[in-house]
């Protein structure tokens, strides 16, 4: 009631700090002066009579009774019930379950105090427990046992329980219902108490408390129970795995150990390990009491991911005291060689001196580096397997690998895994590197004059795909024989310059036709091929004329011959070509075909005509090897003619022809 408004019809709340409104529904009538408690045994806040208004219906004194449980309110109609009033003093007796009203005032004229007293009887629920306290057996350590206990409400009033719990080692389920529902009058419920002793040392001891609406607020027993310690052995402690090599792809090592169980109170509830160990159940039954004697099994493994030394742990769970069985376990995982192949791609067709070598490693550690080394010499540095585990390397078959040339050499791939697992290795393989092919050309001395030195020169190209050799570093030879008509063979030789030619002067040649055969050899004085470049022989033939005398004589390349007259006629023919000839794998060869004169029938001259008549032997030989294929003999006719031009021909159907200028005709 306000100066203002008059009677009032909110509802607050006070929380012993603060008040709130409350929305409250189906509130009563507007009212003042009236009568307010709150009952433990309803739960609720019961308001009775005061001075209300009804619009357009009543105001004053009445005599109804409301409740209120803290969301909305509700009139409670009575078979009895004081008159109207207001002012009248209300008190809960909590000893008999009732609200006692005495006295207030009718407020109307006349005015009357009254001294009546009320009580408004309140019926209350009773919890009532089947035990007063439950004592468990010794049970073993970590099992589960469980004893009922009945919940029955012996009260006049529906049982409104809110909680059931249990503490320390013991637990309950129940069948119990909670607010908002309630246990009627007469009926009863099932608590299962559980008790899981988790130690066998000291005795476990809890409390079994309910929550409920009954005066008090709260039961609650006591509880009791011991537990029980297991006993268990185990074959292997510690667990030693030794040294082994790691398996990538599985476990490094693996055992299998034995559990025994002495005693009848063991329970076994699972394993564990530290990594890099493992373990696994065998045949061990978990989360039951196993007997005395019993046995069972678990595989413990090793498996690291990286090579080292490991220790550790690995741990049953079990009711033992501590409630773990620890056994130290170690191992040591050894790495294993990186497996390494080789790719070996050579430029050419072959490995050739002066050209690149492509090598790639494959190893099976992803990670690390490759070293690469030709005969003895690392190429670069090493190079990074890039997580892909393979490295490439382009190696130059030049000085800095190779300094002595074509020949067989080992290649060395050595690996540094830097992947924990694998450890070094290398691999090698055999290279066999050929001299890069050239070609050889003459230049030296065609037609000479006996007396004077006649010079034997050679040209060296450049091998193909190179843009230059380096003769000085890699030392290159042409060893000149030269053939005399006789068969008579003289050898010389020169060293090929930085420009790529080779000469050597002559002297002491009687006249005739010589024949020259030039070859690439490694030093002077020697017949063994030069190991940087190789090429076919260079075949040539040149002249020397007599200082005086009738004679005829000329020369060209390819072509010398130098003739006289007399009683018996003198001279040679040296003659060469380069033909196609099948060799002893019939296969056709580049050869060439060298015409030497045996003997010589006439040497005329007529009207500046000069004539040669004789026969030859023609030789058919390898290009490269020398190595002859054939050998025929035939006659030969060779004219200079006035102007110095040649033709000479035999009766096997060679013929060969000179420019003018070529011969000289002193018959």
């Amino acid at each position: 009631h306000d100066d203002t408004t008059g009677r009032l019809d909110d509802t607050w709340e006070y929380n012993g700090t603060d008040w709130t409104q409350v929305a409250a529904t189906n509130s009563p009538a507007a009212r003042f002066w009236h009568s307010m408690a709150y009952v433990a045994a309803l739960g609720k806040v019961v308001v009775f009579g005061g001075d209300y208004f009804v619009p357009s219906v009543t105001l004053g004194p009445n005599n109804e009774t409301w409740l209120y449980d803290g969301t909305g309110w509700q009139q409670l109609s009575t078979v009895n019930k004081p008159s109207p009033r207001v002012m009248a003093p209300v008190v809960y007796d909590s000893a008999n379950s009732s609200l006692v009203l005495f006295g207030g005032s009718t407020e109307v004229n006349p005015i009357q105090n009254l001294a009546d007293t009320w009580a408004l009887v309140v019926p209350e629920s009773a919890a009532t427990l089947s035990v007063s306290s439950l004592q468990f057996p010794q049970e073993p350590v970590l099992s589960l046992t469980t004893n009922d206990v009945t919940l029955t409400n012996t009260g006049a009033a529906p049982l409104d329980l809110s909680s059931v719990a249990a503490t320390g080692d013991f637990g309950e389920v129940d069948n119990c219902p909670r607010t908002p529902a309630t246990l009627a009058t007469g009926s009863a419920c099932t608590i299962t108490v559980k008790f899981t002793p988790s130690s066998g040392d000291v005795p476990s001891a809890g409390t079994l408390t309910l929550t409920d609406n009954v005066p008090g607020g709260s039961q609650s027993i006591p509880l009791s129970g011991s537990g029980a310690w297991g006993q268990m052995q185990a074959s292997s402690e510690p667990l030693a795995f030794g040294a082994s090599d790691i398996n990538p792809s599985g476990a490094t090592a693996i055992a299998i150990e034995t559990l025994t169980f002495p005693g009848p109170a063991t329970i076994v509830t699972g394993f564990r390990a530290d990594i890099p160990f493992f373990v696994n159940n065998v045949d061990c039954p978990l989360s039951h009491q196993l007997s005395s004697g019993a046995s069972c099994h678990v595989q413990v493994g090793f498996d690291p991911t990286i090579a080292g030394n490991y220790s550790g742990q690995f741990a049953i769970l079990d009711n033992e005291p501590g409630l773990r069985h620890p056994i130290g376990v170690s191992g040591t995982a050894n790495p294993i060689p990186v497996a390494i192949t080789l790719n070996v791609t050579p430029t050419d067709p072959v490995p050739t001196f002066g050209r690149l070598l492509d090598v790639t490693a494959t190893s099976s550690s992803p990670f690390g580096t490759a070293t690469f080394s030709l005969n003895g010499h690392q190429v670069g540095a090493p190079v990074d397997l890039g997580g892909s585990g393979s490295a490439f390397v382009a190696i130059p078959l030049d000085d800095t690998t190779i300094p002595a040339g074509a020949g067989t050499y080992s290649l060395l791939v050595t690996v540094h895994p830097t992947d924990g697992v694998h450890s070094d290795s290398a691999v090698s393989q055999s290279v066999t590197v050929f001299p890069a092919a050239t070609q050889i050309s003459s230049t030296g001395t065609g037609l000479a004059v006996q007396g004077t030195a006649v010079t034997l020169a050679a040209t060296v190209s450049v091998p193909p795909l190179q843009s230059q050799f380096d003769y000085a570093a890699n030392p290159v030879w042409v060893r000149f024989d030269v053939i005399d008509g006789a068969g008579t063979t003289r050898t010389y030789y020169a060293r090929v310059s930085s420009a790529g030619s080779a000469s050597v002067a002559v002297t002491g040649l009687t006249p005739g036709a010589y024949s020259v055969r030039g070859r690439l050899v490694g030093t002077s004085g020697s017949l063994s091929p030069n190991p940087y470049l190789t090429s076919e022989d260079l075949r040539s033939a040149f002249a020397v004329e007599p200082v005086r005398g009738g004679f005829v004589a000329g020369a060209r390349p390819g072509i010398a011959f130098e003739f006289a007259p007399g009683g018996i006629a003198t001279g040679s023919l040296q003659w060469v070509e380069n033909v196609q000839a099948p060799g002893p794998d019939g296969q056709q060869h580049d050869a060439y075909r060298i015409i030497t004169s045996t003997s010589i029938g006439s040497v005329t001259s007529h009207s500046h005509i000069a004539t040669v008549n004789g026969s030859v032997s023609i030789v058919v030989v390898d290009a490269t090897t020398g190595v002859q294929f054939s050998a025929t003999a035939a006659a030969f006719q060779l004219t200079v003619a006035a102007d110095g031009s040649v033709l000479v021909t035999t009766n096997g159907g060679a013929s060969a022809s000179l420019p003018p200028g070529s011969a000289v005709n002193h018959l």
